[in-house]
């Protein structure tokens, strides 16, 4: 992989300019949140029961919900809960699915086929119902729940991703060179073999983020996140879903639209990474 070329073709794509402003954004969102929210993400600014939701105002610009919580602030402490679950489930999968897989390429025989049964029975079910599985059989409602879940879900994608690409350069002129030299398989295997498979892991990863930010909003508005005081997208989603028929969409719309920005902008950047990355689609 040639770094200087893939990074100036990246530079070239405007979806990588898209999707890279986009997930910029939501990181200033998270950084700036002290910064930027005008009231404290758990301080009730409203009594909670004694109204309905408040429409937006000057005080609050995207409204409170019926628990007395501002919007604005939520929406923007919620960044920093939703990035932090999509970036360290994608990181747990890594560590877990990136040996795995990498041992079952290179290695093959008995060690391949049983790891491959049991990659096929994870994949066999629905991602959604895997996770709210997990997450039910954790049983602790919060984020750590969520990494948990997602994470796991993932391990099988990039276990079987890792294991293409090793198993496809295990069979290079240079790994055999590397052998002939008696070089040792582990050797030839961390040295010379996982770094050649960086790019698909990296854009997987990349993708996997969004992914992840997504099944995590849909196990919290199932009820397995983290509890209503804390800000996250998912929650308040749960919670603007009460209030859809009374035509009451501030409290809905926010989050709604955060959640779709921000696994755009995930998956833009990880559309762009491919084709900087890989030399046929550049071509």
């Amino acid at each position: 992989m040639n770094a200087p070329r893939a990074v100036r073709r990246l530079l070239r794509d405007p979806l990588a300019w898209i999707g890279g402003t986009l997930v910029l954004a939501v990181v200033a969102m998270a950084l700036l949140a002290p910064v930027l929210a005008p009231h404290a993400p758990d301080r009730r600014v409203s009594l909670p029961g004694a109204h309905d939701p408040v429409a937006p105002d000057a005080r609050h610009p995207l409204g409170t919900d019926g628990n007395g919580f501002d919007v604005l602030s939520r929406v923007l402490y919620g960044a920093r809960a939703s990035l932090v679950t999509g970036l360290f489930a994608v990181v747990l999968a890594m560590l877990v699915g990136v040996p795995l897989g990498a041992a079952a390429g290179w290695a093959g025989g008995v060690w391949d086929g049983l790891l491959m049964r049991l990659t096929d029975v994870l994949l066999s079910f629905p991602s959604v119902l895997l996770a709210l599985v997990i997450a039910a059989a954790v049983g602790r409602g919060s984020l750590w729940t969520l990494v948990l879940a997602v994470g796991i879900v993932q391990v099988p994608l990039f276990l079987r991703q890792v294991r293409a690409s090793v198993m496809t350069a295990k069979q290079e002129d240079w790994v055999v060179a590397c052998r002939a030299t008696g070089l040792s398989p582990v050797r030839t295997l961390l040295r010379h073999v996982l770094p050649n498979c960086l790019a698909p892991i990296l854009v997987l990863a990349t993708l996997g983020v969004g992914s992840a930010i997504l099944s995590a909003a849909g196990l919290s508005w199932l009820g397995l996140g983290p509890p209503a005081t804390e800000p996250e997208w998912g929650r308040m989603l749960e919670e603007g879903a009460k209030y859809m028929r009374e035509q009451e969409q501030w409290v809905l719309v926010p989050p709604g639209l955060a959640i779709s920005a921000t696994v755009l902008g995930f998956n833009l950047l990880g559309d762009a990474l491919r084709a900087a990355l890989d030399p046929r689609l550049a071509r």
